[in-house]
């Protein structure tokens, strides 16, 4: 908008004008709360995914709009919690946080992984995500979900690791698990028992892994066939 419009101005563009002017609307800053959400169940869904990415709409409009029908409005509504989720301050955390956590574990148990997976990415390295919606995700069957809060998360403790190491992951979940920067003697021996050549790859090439003597040895009797390992 080039001018800051009059409120019944807003309000006459949210009902009835054209979708560039409904977008305009839905994107700007100044646009008063109950005008988003009135615009968050727009019929289109490019005004939808405007409401989404405005960080000044209202949380009833956010949870409204993490159960749109449209998976990309969803995304970027997604994308948009990840990125403010870890902002919110102390003193805002009380009266904040448990909508922005309800948004947050209602996409992620989005229907469609890449939704899940815009989750997965925003918050793969933020230490304040509760630790039950951190387990729900690493423990995802999307590879695109669980590996990045596999490598990363800094709230995976090593029993949370070995859980998710005995119960047979995902394609990609050892090798991701394998290039934390930091990887305790137990873990490494778990990885390296699991016989996956890739995550013992990534392994023997991460320089933080804490891996024991005996485990060294035992891959080392390995190694002659395993041309990567060397």
């Amino acid at each position: 908008m080039e001018q800051l419009l009059s409120y019944a101005d807003t309000k006459r563009i949210a009902r009835n004008g054209n979708i560039a002017e409904r977008c305009a609307i839905a994107s700007h800053s100044d646009t008063r709360p109950e005008i988003l959400y009135y615009l968050a169940d727009d019929p289109n869904a490019k005004i939808r995914q405007c409401i989404a990415a405005n960080a000044q709409t209202p949380s009833q409009a956010d949870l409204l709009l993490a159960r749109d029908n449209d998976d990309e409005v969803r995304g970027v509504l997604a994308s948009k919690i990840g990125r403010l989720f870890p902002r919110i301050s102390v003193a805002e955390q009380d009266s904040m946080r448990r909508a922005v956590l309800d948004i947050l574990e209602g996409l992620a148990s989005d229907q469609t992984s890449t939704v899940r997976a815009v989750v997965s990415d925003a918050l793969k390295d933020v230490a304040e995500v509760p630790h039950d919606l951190i387990l729900q995700l690493a423990n995802d069957d999307a590879h695109q979900v669980c590996v990045p809060f596999l490598e990363y998360s800094p709230v995976l403790t090593s029993e949370d690791l070995l859980s998710l190491i005995m119960s047979a992951p995902v394609q990609g979940a050892l090798s991701a698990m394998s290039r934390r920067a930091a990887v305790d003697e137990q873990v490494a021996d778990a990885i390296a028992g699991s016989n996956d050549r890739e995550a013992i790859t990534s392994l023997l090439a991460n320089s933080s892994a804490q891996i024991r003597e005996e485990t060294l040895d035992r891959l080392i009797d390995e190694a002659p066939g395993v041309t990567a390992w060397h």
